[in-house]
């Protein structure tokens, strides 16, 4: 199933209420699925991490064959190109009413934040 919609508010809805489920097209392994849904346990407390933390992860079957130790001195296989993240946000200040341009006002943010551009409120 894909959790994108609409907009993010219908996004967010079934993100919040929908199961986890895999899209039968993505080839993604039984052992990975597996410490997906277990990192995306909507319950905090019956996370695979609640416990015993980033144990529990390098400890899954997933993680076999990882030296944890050694693992900030690996070279990752792939190091994607940097952004600029200037492109996604002006000068323009937010309504102080709302925190929005426009006064909408779903949302109460700090009237000094600058508005981001492509990015919608919940």
């Amino acid at each position: 199933m894909s959790f994108k919609r609409s907009d993010n508010r219908a996004t967010l809805h079934n993100v919040v209420g929908q199961p986890l489920s895999f899209l039968e097209t993505l080839l993604v392994s039984l052992v990975a699925q597996d410490l997906i849904q277990g990192l995306l346990v909507k319950d905090p407390k019956r996370r695979i991490t609640y416990l015993k933390g980033t144990t529990k992860i390098k400890q899954h079957s997933f993680s076999e064959g990882i030296n944890w130790a050694l693992v900030r001195r690996i070279t990752p296989p792939h190091v994607p190109d940097s952004i600029n993240f200037s492109q996604f946000w002006s000068k323009e200040k937010k309504s102080a009413k709302s925190g929005l341009p426009g006064g909408n006002t779903r949302n109460k943010g700090n009237p000094n934040d600058l508005v981001y551009h492509d990015f919608e409120y919940f």
